[in-house]
């Protein structure tokens, strides 16, 4: 800055919510790129350092700086052990606005943006597994390099479904609204089609957006904070009719952004925006419903978004343990985020790899028949370090097992 232009109140806030930080270090462990770089910069506390820098005036906005701002996961470990209450999310997505960089997610996102591309994708991906085209595909070197690395990563998806608009369950039950994200109706449809199904059997009065609709989580991210507030306005007017109905993501990436959506400048979205299996772990069943047993050996994952940025944890098993005949298996020293992460595995490959080796080795340890995580992009992950490792398991979302305790998947 220079001394004739006064910084502006993002420059300001980023100060302040950086000078909360005392430099303890008890950040660093629990740090996963931290761990597996060992770069001051490349950890929390040395982050917190180069975006006040950077606010500041001290520091240009050049690609090394922001090198060391998008390799951070966003996985908030950092934030939930701060004994100082660093809001450390808030201060990179704002750091990250002000530091140029390639946008690598920009692709992405404005394909998850276009729901006929994405579906004609899906089916396109479907047909090649079948004939064996995404296997020679992934090693074609003239083929763009974040192709190749979706077919890698990606499992054979389910059939899409078209759920926009659909009501389901009894009229007289309790009203939620159901939030299938930009990648439910195409590369999660078996999720979004089993949520629906146990809401209503449950006894909740269930209805799905007209529209299709992003939570704004990639773009805010990526230091696009004026699209993300524009995707964040277009949601909550999409889901006005209903008043204070609870606003039920599938994916723990879309609650957690929507619950933090008075930032985007939508306190109302913020405040009724829930998470699907704390929900469902959490809220009484308005039917009592007779499950049948399930008999898998399940491993409960929960994504970063959940327990450290919803803080919540337990929810997974929480759910689980509703269903019955399953063995709950624990991973008390499971390794640190998956690194799934959003886009991570397409911005950051080398480092999302190594993240996935680790859980490679820990499913490889623990043997669990399936694995239940209520988020798309660790379930990408951690079916990818499930393959990697030569296991044969299933990798699905908490409310898949409860659907088909109910007799509805």
């Amino acid at each position: 800055m220079s001394e004739t232009t006064p910084p502006s109140e993002a420059a300001r806030r980023i100060v302040a919510d950086a000078d909360r930080c005392v430099q303890c270090g008890l950040c660093l462990p629990v740090c996963p790129t931290y761990g597996l770089l060992r770069e001051e910069a490349d950890s929390p506390r040395g982050r917190i350092a180069l975006a006040r820098a950077l606010a500041a005036g001290a520091l240009a906005p050049d690609p090394v700086l922001a090198g060391h701002l998008r390799r951070c996961l966003l996985c908030r470990a950092c934030e939930a052990m701060c004994p100082a209450g660093v809001p450390f999310a808030r201060i990179m997505d704002a750091a990250r606005a002000r530091a140029p960089a390639t946008d690598r997610s920009a692709p992405l996102r404005s394909l998850l943006r276009r729901p006929r591309l994405l579906r004609a994708g899906v089916h396109a991906l479907r047909a090649a597994r079948r004939t064996g085209l995404a296997a020679a595909a992934a090693r074609l070197p003239l083929l763009p390099v974040p192709l190749r690395r979706s077919v890698t990563l990606l499992p054979t998806p389910a059939r899409p479904v078209r759920v926009a608009g659909r009501r389901a369950g009894p009229e007289a039950g309790p009203r939620v609204w159901l939030f299938p994200g930009c990648t439910g109706e195409a590369l999660d449809a078996r999720t979004v089609a089993d949520a629906l199904d146990a809401l209503a059997a449950l006894g909740f009065r269930v209805r799905v957006p007209e529209r299709h609709l992003c939570c704004g989580a990639l773009a805010l991210h990526a230091g696009r904070s004026a699209e993300a507030r524009a995707l964040a306005a277009r949601a909550a007017a999409a889901l006005a009719d209903d008043g204070e109905a609870p606003v039920v993501a599938v994916a723990s990436g879309c609650a957690l952004n929507l619950a933090e959506a008075d930032a985007l400048g939508q306190p109302g979205l913020a405040a009724r925006a829930r998470e699907l299996t704390a929900f469902l772990a959490a809220t009484p069943w308005p039917r009592a419903p007779s499950l049948r047993p399930v008999r898998l050996r399940v491993l409960p994952h929960a994504p970063c978004s959940l327990a450290h940025g919803l803080r919540a944890a337990g929810a997974v098993e929480a759910l689980l343990r509703r269903v019955p005949g399953l063995e709950v298996v624990r991973a008390a020293d499971a390794p640190a985020c998956c690194g799934g992460a959003g886009a991570y595995a397409f911005e950051e490959p080398e480092l999302s790899a190594a993240l996935r080796a680790q859980w490679a080795e820990r499913l490889t340890a623990l043997r669990p028949q399936a694995v239940a995580t209520p988020n798309l992009g660790c379930a990408l992950q951690l079916g990818a370090a499930a393959r990697e490792a030569g296991l044969e398991l299933e990798v699905l979302h908490p409310v898949s097992l409860l659907a088909r305790a109910l007799g509805r998947a």
